[in-house]
């Protein structure tokens, strides 16, 4: 289940959220007692956090959970902050909120849009043949350049495992292992690449946490690797750049606001 809950959170970005599903949370948060939440809308805010929702403790203010509203398939995945782990998958937003909290909320009614009796239906104008002949011809040329397009996308993008955001990745988690010299000990959370200028190029963003000599977890901290792929075809090497401090070029507070989006 956290397999694929890992691939539906990289290849089903947060979808936005309803009309009556910002209702059903702002009635949730008013009834809630040990609760509160908001809905992560800022483009400063963490990649992590963007575009979801965060439920935290009413007295304290911290964050416990991350709900994250799937399209693709139709869901809502709840993650504990703390540790990123998988804490459950849910068919609508009222039974994560039912789970979290169960509350009574008030009962809301859709209100019917406003139609015009007597609406104005435009008479269709005959359209002659020879126009509508170069109409088709337009459309068909069109349709088949877009065909075309689509197509070249496809077969620019080459081997899907060897050339794509997952090999940055993994060049990225082995630079961080090689700094923190403990790769056994390093664990990783919410990683994930961003395209930022030609296409052989990743900023891969991301968390991790390391274990002291006792045993103790220590973190999160976060990361930045700039990420150079190998030429399509080519047997070159894959080149990575770690940014983990202030003091590196560019700074990894830069890296983080301009390139982890």
């Amino acid at each position: 289940m956290e397999h694929s809950t890992q691939n539906v959170l990289r290849t089903s970005p947060p979808r936005p959220l309803t009309d009556d599903e910002r209702r059903l949370l702002d009635d949730w948060v008013q009834a809630a007692q040990g609760f509160t939440a908001f809905i992560s809308e800022r483009r400063t805010d963490e990649p992590a956090i963007y575009r979801r929702i965060v439920i935290s403790v009413r007295a304290t203010r911290q964050h416990l959970y991350l709900i994250h509203a799937a399209a693709e398939p139709a869901c809502l995945i709840m993650l504990c902050i703390a540790t990123g782990e998988y804490a459950g998958r849910f068919p609508t937003l009222r039974a994560v909120l039912d789970y979290i909290e169960p509350v009574a909320l008030p009962e809301r009614r859709p209100v019917p849009p406003q139609l015009d009796k007597h609406p104005a239906v435009p008479r269709p104008q005959p359209v002659k043949p020879a126009r509508a002949a170069r109409r088709l011809g337009i459309v068909g040329w069109v349709c088949a350049l877009a065909i075309m397009l689509v197509v070249a996308r496809w077969l620019s993008r080459g081997n899907g495992i060897e050339y794509d955001s997952r090999n940055a990745e993994a060049v990225a988690e082995k630079l961080v292992q090689d700094r923190t010299g403990d790769p056994g000990g390093t664990q990783f959370r919410n990683v994930m690449a961003y395209m930022n200028g030609p296409a052989n190029e990743r900023w891969v963003c991301g968390w991790f946490f390391t274990k002291n000599a006792a045993g103790e977890s220590s973190g999160p901290k976060r990361f930045v690797v700039h990420v150079l792929l190998a030429d399509r075809g080519s047997s070159g090497d894959v080149q990575g750049h770690l940014l983990m401090s202030e003091t590196e070029v560019p700074s990894i507070s830069y890296a983080w606001e301009n390139y982890c989006r």
